[in-house]
């Protein structure tokens, strides 16, 4: 099941960006920071998906 706070839809260079330089720790603060804007009770954490969470 997916968790709506744990989306956030890039165009392909910026995915790219993310996923292939050394600005991944930059661009993932701003993710967090915009999600933090969105979701004020949102957590890195919280979006770890934990299969067999009891």
């Amino acid at each position: 099941m997916g968790i709506e706070k744990n989306v956030v839809t890039l165009c392909w260079r910026c995915h790219d960006q993310y996923d292939n330089s050394a600005d991944r720790h930059e661009i993932r603060s701003k993710l967090e920071r915009y999600l933090l804007n969105i979701y004020p009770d949102w957590k890195a954490e919280d979006m770890i998906f934990h299969k067999y969470k009891n």
